[in-house]
């Protein structure tokens, strides 16, 4: 009778244990999860701010023509 109430008593504590590790695992997930999405969309942010600035500067001050585009992607370029 001993044996089994200890038992009971382990299952049990052992039962709160593994609710809480997994409480615990759950939430921490959810702010790994968080933390990654958001450092990936400032990442994105800054790489398309990096393509837009590029961009900006290859271009001519003045706007570009027919003459531009042929001398820099016309079909003489290779």
């Amino acid at each position: 009778m001993g044996l089994k109430l200890k038992t009971q008593i382990a299952g049990i504590l052992f039962l709160l244990f593994t609710l809480t590790v997994g409480i615990i695992g759950y939430f921490n997930m959810s702010l790994l999860y968080e933390a990654m999405r958001t450092l990936s969309e400032e990442q994105s942010t800054g790489v398309a701010a990096g393509i837009v600035d590029q961009v900006a500067r290859r271009l001519p001050a003045d706007g570009y023509n027919e003459a531009w585009l042929r001398a820099h992607l016309g079909e003489n370029n290779e």
